[in-house]
């Protein structure tokens, strides 16, 4: 329909100029041409009654929806057919949009006018031999990461900032009303980025356990987007402290604000109770973090946090106190140089440090030590069908954690690989020919930079206890085919794994996600694929088999393995014996009497440019 050169631009294109059609289409914009829907649950009374079919109500015949029709009475449309006198209300609504001030004008790349070739491996897209960030500054509030793109040739920019705070620590309530701040401020400013948004720009902004913002588009207006988003976190924050009783503008403001709040607080409230409705696997992979990871709030204490009285002001302190504290880690990526990046994380340090109190640097960084569990089985119980009896089904999941990514370079490929090998065997045996779930999966569990194996089954045939037997009577098996494997099985297993880890990236964000994953963990290993690889080439068959033997077989000497048993309705009364975790004070009481996996390995950081 299309030559090639328009196939992108063809269907949206309108290059002609034709008035007198245009002048058609406005002439059929009348009101007495409109047809207009009203849809409204304040109708259902009405729509309910006894004499609604007097009053005119007839019931739809495809989905028995209650529905009426009225004419638009001739005064109605008279009105509405007379053109707004100067100085009209309506005149004054009634008029074109602003231009949109974020539509991109300079597409040029600034790789182009660097002056110098890029090498072959500068403009490789290849996990393997991509170049890693550069690091531009290294002070005690912040760290930034750049790269220039000279792979892409596209004139977009990525900037990605998250601030380490203390206000995680200081207990669910501040973590909440931080969320909530976050909320407000990206509601509040809908209206002044959705233009943003229609130019090919857009931000997010999250409190999780840190403070976390991320910009992405068009290299030209993004700093402007930034700015934009930056400036209001302040001016909400402001507003928050602002008395009401100032003059009319505080007092409708507060009110506006505290609309916000409670949109946001009745969002969050039914986001964290609707937990448990979601999928079993779901709420299972919840408490294995839970139990996994130390220091974190449950969702329970949030809603409690949520239940509880506050205002605006209260809000403000807790950021206040929140960011009191920071150390951001920086990435920007793209079609920037390194004085531009400079200035972007400059312009994010400022802005935090006029949310904070006082904004000193963090004497440490927070983070979550991961459990060590016991040698033996550890089982923990959640009994989703007594907060949830709608759901029949059941999870079953088997975590047997082997240890630390990066310590041992052999370990982390026969881990790989045993993983890879037991997806296809698991499915095999407990989906094909057992059939004791519609969710079977096997593969590599991931704590932060702790790993093992995964194996999970989902569904109503069978108890966890009865599904948990099943996996163990295949898990002996399991040991004995990887014993048996030949040398080509071996052999194409490896060639897979490596061809998943070299697919190159089709788009720059894929590689910007890759080298942020590393900043973000702050183990700085941008080499990481490419050792992964070279480990998978050398790793023996003899490596699989003594891992399995070791770490992941019922005699193992170093298992530890922990069993999530989610039980829904159709498991019944049937519970496995024996001690067990069933609630989140006994997981608590459990962490801390369990040692903790050492911090994860880092790679030194480079020198700064």
């Amino acid at each position: 329909k299309y030559p090639p050169e328009e196939a992108l631009r063809g269907p949206f294109a309108v290059d002609e100029w034709k008035p007198e059609v245009i002048q058609e289409y406005l002439d059929m914009l009348r009101p007495d041409r409109s047809l207009i829907f009203v849809t409204s649950s304040a109708f259902v009374p009405e729509a309910s009654a006894a004499d609604a079919a007097a009053n005119g109500w007839r019931t739809e015949k495809w989905y028995g929806a209650r529905f009426r029709e009225e004419p638009i009475g001739d005064a109605q449309l008279s009105a509405w057919s007379q053109a707004p006198q100067e100085g009209d209300e309506a005149s004054s609504a009634l008029r074109l949009p602003e231009p949109n001030r974020f539509i991109p004008q300079d597409f040029s790349l600034i790789s182009a006018s660097s002056g110098s070739a890029p090498t072959a491996k500068q403009l490789s897209k290849l996990p393997t031999e991509v170049t890693p960030p550069a690091l531009l500054s290294d002070s005690a509030l912040a760290r930034l990461w750049h790269k220039m793109d000279l792979a892409y040739s596209t004139p977009r920019e990525y900037v990605l900032a998250y601030a380490h705070l203390p206000a995680y620590r200081k207990g669910p309530r501040n973590v909440v009303l931080m969320r909530l701040f976050c909320s407000v401020v990206s509601d509040d400013l809908n209206a002044v980025v959705y233009p943003s948004s229609v130019a090919g720009l857009g931000y997010t902004l999250e409190f999780t356990d840190g403070l976390s913002m991320t910009f992405g588009g068009f290299s030209d207006k993004l700093p402007e987007l930034l700015a934009v988003v930056l400036e209001r976190m302040n001016k909400v924050l402001a507003d928050f402290e602002r008395e009401p009783g100032q003059d009319e503008a505080a007092a409708s403001r507060a009110e506006e604000l505290l609309d916000k709040v409670e949109v946001s607080r009745q969002l969050l409230i039914q986001d964290y109770r609707n937990f448990t409705r979601e999928e079993p696997w779901s709420v299972c992979n919840y408490y294995i973090s839970q139990l996994m990871l130390h220091g974190v709030w449950h969702l329970d204490e949030y809603v409690q946090a949520l239940a509880d009285p506050f205002s605006l002001d209260d809000i403000a302190k807790a950021v206040r106190d929140g960011v009191s504290e920071i150390h951001v880690e920086g990435l920007v990526h793209g079609n920037v140089a390194a004085q531009a990046a400079k200035s972007v994380a400059e312009r994010v340090v400022r802005a935090l440090q006029g949310l904070g109190s006082s904004s000193s640097a963090m004497a440490e960084i927070p983070k979550h030590q991961v459990t060590r569990l016991p040698v033996g089985e550890t089982l923990l119980e959640f009994d989703l069908a007594a907060v949830n009896p709608s759901q029949e089904n059941s999870c079953t999941q088997n975590i047997y954690q082997v240890g630390g990514l990066g310590e041992d370079a052999t370990r982390d490929a026969a881990l790989a690989l045993v993983c890879q090998i037991a997806n296809t065997s698991a499915y095999q045996r407990l989906r094909t020919e057992e059939q004791l779930g519609y969710i079977v999966q096997a593969g590599v569990w991931a704590e932060q930079h702790v790993a093992g194996l995964s194996v999970i089954v989902q569904g109503n045939r069978l108890s966890p206890s009865e599904a948990d037997a099943r996996m163990e009577a295949w898990i002996q098996d399991f040991g004995g085919q990887l014993e048996r494997i030949t040398p080509e099985e071996f052999a194409n297993h490896v060639r897979s794994a490596v061809t998943e880890r070299t697919q190159r990236f089709a788009q720059m964000m894929q590689e910007t996600s890759r080298h942020w994953h590393e900043i973000l963990s702050r183990q700085y290993r941008f080499d990481r694929i490419a050792k992964s690889v070279e480990a998978l080439k050398a790793v023996r068959q003899d490596d699989l088999v003594a891992l399995f033997r070791e770490r992941i077989a019922a005699d193992g000497p170093e298992r530890r393995k922990l069993s999530v048993h989610i039980i829904g309705t159709s498991a019944g009364e049937h519970r496995a014996p024996g001690p067990k975790l069933t609630s989140l004070q006994e997981i608590r009481d459990f962490q801390g009497t369990a040692e903790v996996f050492p911090d994860a390995v880092r790679a030194p950081l480079p020198e700064v440019r």
